[in-house]
């Protein structure tokens, strides 16, 4: 009769392993550095790979509680230098961002989702406020013009003090319509009219979901763009507008 030896994993886990092997699945390669051609070799393999679902668990629940070293991260963020985004130069159709809203539209949040909203809300607003985050001109402009052509009916927002699905407005209404009023520079907003070599095609998609957002919880929003402020008395044509609508 065989005696099985208590063989134990080569790599120096301290696991046994099963008779007539040396190591752990994939425990071989533990330490071991990779060759740039076997690297390359495993990314065309991978490249055009579908995952299952079942297999996306799996990985997910493997990387849960993993906390990356310092080395790591150093690494990332160097692999990452000089290289542009996914989204970076890509547009979205007008098919696109229209089932987009119809994929929001009718759709109730659970309690638990609203209270993880509020808290990614007050966590932002505590942010911005350890950072000095100032009220822009632009805003003071519009502030300014609510305050004379509709007193105490407007409050500016955007500092914090009241979220809306995640979302803090810069102005909302205190006179019981249910209106929100976003002012939005041209650089950071990624205006095509001012910036057109500037691509920023997530923006508008951005804009998209954050009305759709509002509009869900009953809300009306209008969006007014920084040339629009400086460079004539358009604005004010929008508010008019969107206030002479929304009550009508």
């Amino acid at each position: 009769m065989k005696t099985e030896l208590n063989v134990l994993c080569k790599c120096g886990c301290g696991k046994r392993v099963n008779s007539g092997r040396q190591y752990i699945r994939g425990h071989q390669n533990i330490g071991r550095h990779q060759t740039k051609t076997e690297k390359q070799h495993h990314r065309s393999a991978n490249q055009n790979k579908i995952l299952t679902k079942d297999h996306k668990i799996k990985i997910g629940k493997g990387n849960k509680g993993k906390i990356r070293t310092e080395e790591t991260l150093i690494k990332l963020r160097m692999s990452h230098l000089g290289k542009t985004g996914y989204w970076n130069g890509k547009k979205f159709s007008e098919e696109h961002i229209k089932n987009l809203r119809i994929s929001h539209t009718g759709l109730r949040q659970t309690e638990a989702t609203k209270q993880k909203h509020r808290e990614i809300a007050i966590k932002r607003m505590l942010w911005l406020n350890t950072r000095g985050w100032k009220q822009t001109s632009i805003e003071k402009t519009v502030e300014q013009y609510l305050n004379v052509k509709y007193p105490n009916q407007w409050k500016y927002t955007g500092l914090g003090g009241i979220a809306i699905a995640n979302q803090i407005p810069d102005f909302i209404n205190i006179n019981g319509d249910k209106l929100v009023i976003e002012v939005n520079g041209c650089y950071w907003h990624g205006c095509e009219r001012c910036f057109p070599r500037k691509k920023c095609p997530g923006n508008a998609l951005k804009d998209e979901i954050r009305k759709n957002r509002y509009e869900s919880f009953g809300y009306k929003c209008v969006f007014i763009f920084e040339h629009d402020i400086r460079n004539s008395n358009k604005y004010m044509e929008q508010i008019d507008n969107f206030i002479g609508v929304t009550d009508g």
